[in-house]
């Protein structure tokens, strides 16, 4: 971290899963630099393809979770933390097939001869305006993709000359009930929420490099309810979506098949599994996995490349389904079903693929997602400078929303800061978050 840095915002993250409910307290650096101070993990029970189904169950997990992080606190000064770091306020992600992503434009006439900070908020509102956001959803997201100054295209309007100011945005929305639930579920810990969070566009914030944030990159959060998408082209966020096929139905399908308990079938897929049986040698193909070894009573064997075999015809499914979504968003006036020899392909306008989430650490998922998607796919690591407790469990993607969030929640709050102390001064965050969401 850079020296002159020598504290940064305390932030507190929460990710609530279809598998995990992680709560994590970090100290966030100007520098992206993430040290977690105390962190808490508990299963999840409550939640159905990112959407919360069981606020009993939530509360108590969260809770348990909270105080786990909170007793394992490290303060960062004598002075703080003293008789123990309480949490009061969050932020926390939002996911599910009820997420929508809009394109809309924005115009309003500035109110001098350069262009201010309440011009740019003004024009923002005017993007919103013009959309027609239906009863019961909630705005979560406003996402410019690029302003004009009059007939200047620029990604950062501040102080520039003219009479006119108009964006082209990104409107992310959510439904109104599953905000909600969340909300009651801090409620019932007096949990204060400073933001929700889309979870991948966090995850966004978490694995993705400069480069391929500027050239054009999909990512794939593979979680254990939802395969949530976000594409960013040139810097800003074009694309989003959410798929209700996951982890949980991998695991799903190795317990249905083998009829073996989900529990036993979840730790199968984690040691054993592989999504593209050609990686396996003629040998390891045949090598019996044995459930006894996992810790389960039971005498059942089964075949690895059956497991691969079973694996993939899931995991192509996922990928196939992507393929799809990502081709009708390319390809506006195409109907399904139809030739697509003429279509604009996937390779064409994204220039890679980074997959995240705990389903992406399994063998053979980058090599079959090249297969259907026909682009570059790597696994991308969360939070490159990560510090602190529990460093080595939380660099693994499962972990890349909640490292995200902390990414997030920090420049949010010292946005604010700034803007409260200087509202014409731009301040290091701001440069992030021009850079996040298409401001350059």
């Amino acid at each position: 971290m850079a020296q002159e840095d020598k504290f940064g915002e305390v932030v507190v993250a929460v990710d609530i899963g279809t598998s995990k409910v992680v709560v994590v307290i970090a100290e966030v650096f100007a520098d992206a630099t993430i040290k977690t101070l105390g962190s808490g993990f508990r299963q999840s029970a409550g939640v159905e393809a990112g959407v919360v189904t069981n606020i009993g169950m939530i509360v108590n997990a969260l809770r348990e979770a909270v105080e786990a992080a909170e007793q394992k606190a490290e303060p960062i000064t004598e002075q703080m933390f003293q008789g123990g770091f309480r949490v009061d306020s969050v932020f926390i992600g939002i996911a599910g097939k009820h997420i929508e992503g809009n394109d809309c434009v924005g115009n309003y006439k500035i109110q001098g001869n350069k262009v201010a900070q309440r011009d740019i908020e003004q024009v923002l509102q005017s993007a919103i305006g013009g959309l027609d956001i239906a009863s019961g959803r909630r705005k979560l997201h406003v996402l410019p993709k690029q302003y004009l100054v009059g007939d200047t295209p620029c990604k950062n309007p501040l102080g520039m000359s003219g009479d006119n100011l108009k964006v082209k945005a990104y409107v992310v929305t959510c439904d109104e009930n599953a905000a909600a639930n969340i909300q009651t579920c801090l409620d019932h810990l007096d949990l204060r929420l400073e933001q929700m969070v889309l979870q991948p566009l966090a995850s966004a914030y978490s694995v993705l490099q400069e480069d391929e944030k500027k050239l054009g990159v999909c990512v794939l959060d593979i979680g254990g309810g939802t395969t949530d998408i976000i594409v960013m082209i040139d810097g800003a966020v074009s694309f989003i979506h959410s798929i209700p096929i996951a982890g949980y139905d991998i695991s799903n399908d190795i317990s249905s098949t083998y009829r073996t308990p989900f529990a036993d079938a979840e730790k199968v897929k984690v040691k054993h599994g592989c999504a593209l049986p050609a990686l396996l040698e003629s040998g390891d193909s045949k090598v019996k996995i044995s459930l006894a070894d996992l810790g389960d009573n039971s005498a059942e064997e089964m075949d690895a490349g059956a497991l691969a075999v079973v694996i993939e015809k899931r995991v192509e499914q996922i990928f196939e389904m992507v393929k799809y979504e990502l081709l009708k968003w390319l390809n506006p006036t195409w109907q399904p079903g139809t030739d697509t020899a003429n279509l604009t392909p996937v390779h064409e306008v994204i220039g890679g693929v980074v997959l995240t989430g705990g389903s992406a650490n399994m063998r053979g998922m980058e090599e079959l997602a090249e297969e259907v998607l026909h682009t570059k796919v790597h696994v991308g690591k969360p939070a490159q400078k990560l510090e602190g407790t529990d460093k080595d469990k939380l660099s693994d993607p499962r972990f890349a929303t909640v490292l995200g969030l902390l990414q997030y929640g920090a420049e949010a709050r010292m946005q604010a800061e700034t803007l409260a102390a200087n509202p014409s001064k731009e301040s290091f965050w701001q440069k992030v978050k021009r850079f996040f969401i298409g401001r350059d």
